[in-house]
């Protein structure tokens, strides 16, 4: 055998179990909600209107996180150091309705066919959002980690000792995609946020107002350790603004995808 003919036939075996690892994934996400966790989903019936576009079923719509158990709401949890800070008086305008900051469009309605994510939904600037800004807020079900699924296409980290899944009941940033055959870079990011007054050593618990206006993050010293329910995922814009009309674009990582088996590798 040639050198050709065996590279070309290590790329087919390549690509195989990849196409493997991809069936065995969607046949995982089939049975989701058979395995799916009970929980009080908050929507519409708390004040929350639906956005507009927003796919009903499957999804609920959350005014705020759901923790299973309840007793995560108390659970102490480590930050990182860089984790934004909303301040008392200045907290999130989106914790406990919609964001008019962004909109869910169809890529269908769009016409754009050869989005990767095509023919789902994309999230979109509805105004020009700044750099380095707090859009909005990650909602799901909140579990520790180690009770996360491991077939859900919406589960995040946070905190030390946390993950949110916002496959089965969220809000709109589970609508945002991956940057990879859409744009050059990503123009956000998932990042950790505290609301309530805050210390370095631990943040007491406060209620958030829905009235007012996100301020600029502030960095802390050291790691904090803070009350679960003080904390939240965010969608922030980095250091570019984000034009009304684009669409918010995060970086998976390569984890994401290598998982999934949708990742194609150099063979050297």
């Amino acid at each position: 055998m040639t050198r050709g003919n065996a590279k070309k036939g290590k790329q087919q075996q390549q690509q195989q179990q990849q196409q493997q690892a991809g069936k065995k994934h969607k046949e995982r996400k089939k049975n989701k909600a058979e395995q799916f966790a009970p929980y009080a989903p908050v929507s519409s019936a708390a004040g929350a209107a639906l956005p507009k576009n927003w796919p009903m079923p499957p999804a609920v719509f959350l005014a705020a996180c759901t923790y299973v158990p309840a007793s995560l709401r108390t659970l102490d949890v480590r930050l990182p150091a860089q984790a934004g800070i909303q301040e008392a008086g200045a907290l999130l305008a989106c914790t406990t309705r919609t964001c008019a900051s962004v909109r869910i469009r169809g890529l269908t309605e769009l016409g754009l066919t050869t989005h990767p994510a095509y023919p789902q939904r994309g999230l979109f600037a509805a105004r020009d959002l700044p750099p380095r800004q707090l859009v909005l807020e990650y909602r799901g079900l909140v579990t520790l980690r180690e009770a996360a699924s491991s077939t859900s296409d919406y589960v995040l980290g946070f905190g030390d000792r946390l993950a949110i899944d916002a496959d089965q009941c969220g809000n709109e940033a589970r609508f945002v995609n991956d940057y990879r055959g859409v744009a050059a870079r990503p123009n956000v990011e998932f990042r950790e946020f505290i609301v309530g007054p805050i210390s370095a050593s631990n943040a007491a618990s406060s209620s958030a107002t829905e009235d007012a206006s996100p301020t600029a993050e502030k960095q802390l010293p050291t790691a904090p350790t803070v009350p679960a329910h003080c904390v939240r995922m965010g969608v922030w814009t980095l250091d570019q603004p984000v034009k009304r009309g684009q669409e918010l674009l995060v970086n998976y990582g390569k984890g994401y995808w290598r998982s999934r088996g949708l990742l194609r590798e150099t063979v050297s």
